[in-house]
C-alpha cells in the first residue's frame, strides 16, 4: 500500500482489504493501511470486515500477512518440483501427512491458480524467475 498511496492523490483515505480464497472457510480479512491513513478510514475497513463475518487483521505488509506466512513454504515446494526432487503428488502427500493439513501446496495452487505464485516468483531473485518460467512453460502454457 505504501508504494501506491502517493499515486492515489488521497493517501489519507487509501487502504486495502485482502480476502483469502474460499472466504466462507478462511475468514481472515487483512486491512492494509499506511501510517498516512486516517484512523477513521482504517476503522471503517475494520468494521466492514467484521460486519461481513470476517476476522479483521490490521497490518501493512507487502503481499499481506497470510501470503507472508505461506510464502516460504510455497517457494520451497516450487524449488522441489523445479529441481526434480519430487513429483507434485509426492510433495502434496508429504505436506498433508507430515503436517496434518488438509491440502498440499499444489492442491492449494489448484484453488488460487498458478498465475498468482508465478507472478510473485517473476518478481523474485533469479532462481525464482527460473522457477516461474518453468511453471509457465510446463503448466500455464499448456492451456
Amino acid at each position: 500500500m505504501s508504494a501506491l498511496k502517493d499515486f492515489t492523490g488521497r493517501a489519507a483515505r487509501f487502504a486495502g482489504l485482502h480476502l483469502a480464497y474460499e472466504v466462507w472457510r478462511f475468514i481472515i480479512a487483512e486491512v492494509m493501511a499506511t501510517t498516512d491513513a486516517d484512523p477513521v478510514v482504517v476503522d471503517t475497513f475494520l468494521a466492514f470486515a467484521a460486519g461481513i463475518g470476517m476476522v479483521p487483521i490490521r497490518k501493512e505488509k507487502p503481499r499481506g500477512t497470510l501470503v507472508s506466512v505461506l510464502g516460504p513454504s510455497l517457494c520451497a515446494v516450487q524449488d522441489l518440483a523445479f529441481g526434480g526432487s519430487a513429483e507434485l503428488e509426492v510433495i502434496d502427500e508429504v505436506r498433508r501427512l507430515g503436517t496434518g493439513l488438509p491440502r498440499g501446496t499444489f492442491e492449494i495452487f489448484g484453488v488460487v491458480g498458478l498465475s498468482a505464485p508465478c507472478g510473485i516468483a517473476w518478481h523474485g531473485d533469479e532462481d525464482q524467475q527460473r522457477i516461474a518460467a518453468w511453471f509457465k512453460a510446463s503448466y500455464l502454457g499448456q492451456g
